[in-house]
């Protein structure tokens, strides 16, 4: 991003969230779905968005999307990275031990 020498963005105040993002390329696809190639090379943010521990909150951004014909409010989180593969937490009987696990053997 160096070699760029991109100016500051002028914030604007009625938008929180202002990014560079030049198109590169555009490849046809098998069903002439195009892709389309980006490159993110700046992006201010409002300290109205960053949180007590300098995290950026985009769900307080007011994100939409949109898809087939409609636009859609983006912010409810649905989970995190991971949960398809996490180990879901042993449960213990009322007042007791975890159940012991079966040994299987090969």
């Amino acid at each position: 991003i160096d070699h760029l020498r991109i100016p500051p963005l002028p914030l604007v105040p009625e938008r929180d969230l202002d990014d560079i993002v030049p198109l590169r390329e555009v490849h046809r696809l098998v069903r002439r779905q195009p892709l389309f190639v980006a490159e993110v090379v700046g992006i201010q943010v409002s300290q109205s968005l960053m949180t007590p521990l300098n995290r950026l909150a985009l769900e307080q951004a007011g994100l939409l999307a949109y898809a087939h014909g409609h636009y859609y409010v983006l912010g409810r989180q649905l989970d995190h990275f991971g949960f398809s593969v996490r180990k879901k937490p042993v449960e213990t009987p009322r007042g007791g031990r975890p159940p012991k696990r079966k040994e299987t053997r090969a």
